[in-house]
């Protein structure tokens, strides 16, 4: 625990502690390692042509999930869609790019989230080839 010291009437200095204290000091410590790493990364970043990567914002349990392309790529990007969804369809069509765009270097997973229709259940389901039927129900909805 840390000791603070407080002015008081009786005595000038009073040795004290409280836990408030204690993690107002922990975030004051916090909060400074902070921001010196941020101001230390945006130097790296005026000084030379390296890109800093930040740690995922989430992590997202993908084992089991059909996965496209190079299943041993250094990055990983879930695609989590549904089959029924306007704007998924849009979205795939972008994802559909990344492959050969950075090949060898990216694994798509795709992860179906059924909220429109039962046939979006069911194509997740569907063994083998998950590639294929991932791409073939963005094309042709409700088949």
């Amino acid at each position: 625990m840390v000791k603070y010291r407080a002015s008081s009437v009786s005595s000038p200095y009073i040795l004290y502690s409280h836990p408030f204290l204690d993690r107002f000091a922990k975030h004051l410590r916090e909060k400074a390692v902070a921001e010196r790493k941020a101001k230390l990364m945006a130097s790296y970043r005026e000084k030379s042509d390296i890109k800093l990567l930040t740690s995922p914002v989430v992590e997202i349990a993908s084992e089991g999930f059909p996965v496209r392309d190079n299943p041993k790529a250094p990055v990983t990007i879930v695609e989590i869609a549904n089959y029924q969804c306007g704007y998924c369809k849009k979205v795939a069509e972008i994802m559909e790019r990344i492959p050969t765009r950075f090949e060898g270097k990216v694994k798509l997973v795709c992860m179906d989230f059924p909220i429109l229709s039962e046939v979006s259940r069911l194509v997740t389901r569907a063994g083998g080839v998950p590639t294929k039927v991932h791409e073939e129900k963005f094309h042709h909805p409700g088949k």
